[in-house]
């Protein structure tokens, strides 16, 4: 590998639509060696093309950092980019496993980094609902489809890779985007996750994209922009949070069947983790770390401490950890 090529890296966030790509772009992105290009293959794509969200709402007839894509052939499309924005790193959430492959194969001069991106299906199913109105068991099929040719495609890259489940990054994202970060060659800044305060120059315009309207002190959004739930999103304008609206949008009916779904289990089983009653949890080891911590936050009696004592410090140290969870999460869309 030359050093130019272990140096620079696009990391390729994949994921069903609306399982959050676009906030943990906007994180990942706003790392001083980073740089966020939305979903990159929309410059390609003439049905599917959307202005830079920054720069349109600044009223500017192009984009400052990528304007002149048109000119580019798609086979060049990321050393234009690293040209461009001069930083080692790319962030590229344009989600789809063909557009990633065609640009791992052949000679290319970076390292490819693949980042799945899963959602619980029915916050993912409350987030589809609010813009498209079809059967539940259409949307659990989809879900599965995607997310198993997604695990396939991974699973046979050999490429750097990390799965990461949203609903984990909303609840620890400091714990979480550590571990993202690694896996992408970059140390932790945790001033990314305020990711409204950095410039972002990209295709994406959803619920995630909101914050940075109001970090830039811009006028209204361009009329591409859409998040299907404003008033959310202006509630938690600037903030980091937990989206947890399925709760309360899903039928009692639909929870159940989601959650029930052997296709459903069988997939999330292959990642260790599994459907509980207010989300997703994980199951073997993990889970059983996960509910020692919260017995110990609890009152333990003197024959539970004694047992935790058997276990070694260095499990201790592990369950002692999740006590010290911050209490910030992260948009959905």
């Amino acid at each position: 590998m030359t050093a130019p090529m272990r140096n620079r890296r696009v990391v390729f966030v994949l994921s069903a639509p609306h399982s959050g790509s676009t906030w943990v772009g906007y994180v990942l992105g706003s790392h001083s060696a980073s740089a966020f290009l939305g979903e990159f293959e929309r410059g390609w794509r003439e049905e599917a093309k959307v202005p830079c969200t920054l720069c349109a709402t600044r009223g500017l007839p192009e984009c400052e950092v990528l304007g002149g894509i048109d000119s580019v052939a798609p086979d060049q499309a990321y050393e234009w980019a690293f040209d461009r924005v001069n930083k080692p790193v790319l962030i590229d959430i344009s989600k789809l496993c063909a557009w990633s492959q065609r640009h791992m194969q052949g000679d290319h001069t970076f390292q490819p980094v693949l980042i799945h991106l899963i959602r619980d299906p029915r916050s993912w199913m409350a987030s589809m609902l609010r813009r498209d109105i079809q059967p539940v068991d259409a949307f659990m099929r989809l879900w599965c489809e995607t997310n198993t040719q997604i695990h396939a495609f991974v699973q046979h890259s050999g490429c750097r890779s990390a799965t990461v489940f949203y609903d984990e990054l909303a609840a620890d994202p400091v714990r979480e985007f550590r571990r993202l970060f690694a896996v992408c060659g970059l140390p932790f800044e945790r001033s990314a996750l305020e990711y409204w305060h950095a410039e972002h120059h990209g295709f994406a315009a959803n619920g995630a994209s909101s914050a940075i309207f109001a970090g830039h002190r811009l006028g209204p959004p361009p009329p591409h922009f859409r998040t299907a739930d404003d008033a959310f999103y202006a509630t938690h304008d600037r903030t980091m949070f937990v989206d947890r609206r399925w709760l309360h949008d899903l039928g009692a009916g639909d929870i159940a069947r989601i959650s029930a779904d052997p296709e459903i289990g069988t997939l999330l089983a292959k990642f260790g983790r599994r459907l509980m009653p207010d989300g997703i949890v994980a199951t073997g080891s993990v889970h059983g770390i996960r509910r020692l911590a919260a017995w110990w936050r609890g009152e333990p009696s003197q024959l539970a401490i004694r047992r935790l004592r058997r276990m070694g410090p260095r499990l201790l140290h592990r369950i002692r950890n999740f006590r010290r969870k911050d209490a910030i999460g992260g948009p959905g869309e």
